[in-house]
């Protein structure tokens, strides 16, 4: 009777230690793949739209195609013919506007108009349209020459007070306070402004999209017609957000204003909703 109530209390110790060791070993430090600090990190794109600027590409798929991007321009080239087509870049994201010129075109590239960003694929580049879907695969070609700055493409300094807003933010028409002819609309990713001979310009279109924290991409598809008479007395509207669009990065709407801002944070003017 003596020895079973000595070696049940010694079996009962051992379980006992037994529970403590496995529950100090479930207490250890997660693995570091599922720490928060690890997962909460945003990888920054592994390619920038700056990145297509200086290399010949040729389009897989597209026999006899190449493209060529520089500061300002994209020239696609089928054969003897070609195409030019305004762009804007922030990061990886792409803009590119309608043809503006058939040097010895036109050339059809839809698969171009309709890229929305762009992405590392192996030694050569893809690009992708706002679904996720690939538009081309671009395999570079040799060195392109005589491009021009690409000082349109850098990232964005936001404007001051600027903040993330939805692209109906900046939707509607805007014009310069005291003269209503001069005005901007935007609506559904295309602009087009019209300008009284006072502001030194007249008429001007293009394509716009809104990217997150406020950033702007703008391109222009059509120039304001300039050459407007002199006129006496002071200039009635002072134009400069709408003939400076295309330098546009960010915008800042505050009630009834809206403000453009270069790719520095300089205001480019404000305009009035209406």
């Amino acid at each position: 009777m003596r020895i079973r109530q000595v070696v049940l209390p010694l079996v009962a110790a051992v379980a006992l230690v037994g529970s403590l060791t496995a529950c100090s070993g479930s207490s250890g430090s997660p693995p570091a793949a599922s720490s928060p600090a690890a997962s909460s990190a945003s990888p920054a794109p592994s390619v920038q739209a700056v990145d297509l600027v200086g290399t010949r590409w040729t389009v897989e798929g597209r026999k006899g195609t190449t493209v060529r991007f520089d500061g300002i321009a994209v020239t696609v080239a089928v054969g003897d013919l070609s195409s030019s087509f305004s762009w804007s870049a922030q990061g990886d994201q792409v803009l590119i506007g309608a043809r503006t010129s058939g040097l010895s075109g036109p050339v059809d590239a839809s698969w171009l108009t309709s890229t929305a960003s762009v992405r590392r694929d192996g030694s050569g580049l893809l690009l992708v349209d706002a679904n996720g879907s690939t538009t081309a695969r671009l395999a570079p070609d040799g060195t392109a020459d005589g491009t021009t700055p690409t000082s349109l493409l850098t990232a964005a300094t936001v404007g001051k007070g600027v903040v993330d807003a939805p692209p109906s933010a900046i939707e509607g028409r805007w014009t310069v306070a005291g003269d209503v002819r001069t005005a901007i609309t935007f609506t559904g990713g295309t602009w087009s402004a019209t300008t009284s001979c006072t502001t030194g310009a007249v008429g001007g279109r293009g394509a716009y999209r809104v990217l997150p924290g406020g950033r702007l991409l703008v391109v222009r598809t059509m120039t304001p017609i300039r050459g407007c008479p002199i006129v006496d007395g002071p200039v009635v509207g002072h134009a400069s957000a709408i003939t400076s669009i295309a330098r546009a990065a960010s915008f800042r709407v505050s009630g009834d204003t809206l403000t453009l801002f270069d790719r520095d944070g300089t205001g480019l003017g404000s305009l009035v909703r209406g």
